[in-house]
């Protein structure tokens, strides 16, 4: 198993043109004495392929998703097309790891969900 293609999607696509309008509606409300804007909690999305070093794909691989600061991990199991996808993480900085029997475990660390 040489390969984890990730994949994140997040689900604020335009954090800046957002933050922009939250600025704007934050300085709208104060203005008219409104009470405060909740706030919102964002997560993201990460979803990828095990493939081997002849690019087939590997079924049934364990997938450890774990965020580095809450130590929280998410465990999933890839299809029979190699897929996995997890959604609504937190957004924040984690280790992916892929290991199936047979195969040399995978590790990817500081992989930034935001």
């Amino acid at each position: 198993m040489n390969f984890v293609h990730l994949h994140s999607r997040l689900v604020s696509a335009s954090l800046a043109g957002r933050r922009t309008c939250l600025v704007a509606i934050a300085i709208g409300l104060m203005l008219t004495g409104a009470p405060a804007a909740f706030a919102q909690t964002i997560f993201a999305n990460l979803s990828g392929t095990v493939t081997d070093a002849t690019g087939a794909v590997v079924a049934g691989a364990k997938i450890s998703i774990q965020n580095v600061e809450t130590q929280v991990v998410r465990q999933l199991v890839t299809n029979n097309a190699g897929f996995f996808s997890a959604t609504e993480l937190p957004t924040g900085t984690y280790n992916v790891s892929a290991e199936v029997k047979g195969f040399k475990r995978w590790q990817g660390t500081g992989v930034a969900l935001n």
